[in-house]
């Protein structure tokens, strides 16, 4: 780095020497305003050659919040001392690159997390405000790293480094609390089949799916990965097969249509082909009864 460094101190001062040559060869006085203003260009680079003092801080307005939730980040940048060139800000999430598990985790929603600041001759006093939201992953994240490059403005020097100011974001799941109601019954949202519980019989261990809690469901079946990954937050249950009786329903077709085959295969009831009497209505009722 320090050699490229000389190598343009040189260049910059060859050229002006360079050009002052020839003009006091050719004695040419259209080549003096070109002198002057190379003289002035490397005056120039090597006055403003020298490194800045770069201070950056950010604060969260909070530190644990839920999924959904968004969060203000308000960053300040200081740059102190001589240099002359640009300033681009990388602040989180944008700070840790190409990461998944950022880039997955948190949206910007107001604002923006980079920045480009010029530093002239003044020093320069910034701050930047953004709102992030929490996606629906949980976790702890650290939210201190800013990056930042300083180009000089005749690419003279460049720096880059990174100021961590130890902050971490917790994101927790969102979850619904279950208040116990008081005196009297609750009376679910959703339609319930009209079966005593003794006839429906316990629950098995034999998993069925997962549906969203309603009131009355017992605590112990709550699933809390998968009211974790809800995306609207609801509480969700685990719901197995019960061991109790069951209604089961014989739909038998006894029209003349139904009738297939030869008489002998298919002979006419005692009772003058009465419907009570075919046979395939005999075989239901005997598995019904069974």
């Amino acid at each position: 780095m320090v050699k490229e460094i000389v190598k343009s101190y040189y260049l910059l001062l060859a050229i002006p020497v360079f050009v002052a040559i020839i003009a006091l060869i050719d004695t040419a006085r259209e080549l003096l305003m070109t002198i002057i203003f190379s003289v002035l260009m490397v005056f120039l680079a090597l006055a403003t050659d020298t490194k800045p003092a770069i201070t950056m801080s950010i604060d969260l307005s909070k530190t644990r919040v839920f999924a959904g939730d968004d969060v203000e980040a308000l960053v300040k940048v200081r740059v102190r001392g001589g240099g002359f060139g640009l300033v681009s800000i990388a602040m989180p999430p944008a700070s840790y690159g190409d990461s998944r598990r950022y880039r997955e985790g948190f949206d910007v929603i107001n604002g923006k997390a980079a920045q480009i600041i010029f530093k002239g001759f003044r020093d320069v006093d910034r701050e930047f405000k953004f709102r992030i939201k929490a996606l629906k992953r949980g976790g702890v994240y650290d939210f201190g790293r800013i990056r930042y490059t300083y180009h000089h403005l005749f690419g003279l020097r460049i720096i880059e480094d990174e100021v961590d100011e130890g902050i971490r974001l917790v994101v927790m799941p969102r979850y619904r609390v279950i208040r116990r109601g008081g005196v009297g019954r609750i009376k679910p949202s959703t339609v319930t089949p009209r079966v005593t519980p003794n006839r429906l019989g316990p629950h098995s261990t034999d998993f069925m799916d997962i549906r969203e809690y309603v009131p009355g469901d017992p605590f112990k079946f709550i699933n809390w990965k998968a009211t974790a990954r809800s995306i609207e937050g609801k509480l969700m249950v685990n719901n197995y097969e019960r061991e109790g009786l069951r209604n089961v329903i014989f739909l038998v077709d006894l029209g003349p249509w139904m009738r297939l085959g030869y008489p002998h295969e298919n002979p006419p009831s005692s009772s003058g082909g009465h419907p009570w009497s075919s046979p395939s209505l005999r075989s239901c009722l005997g598995m019904a009864i069974t």
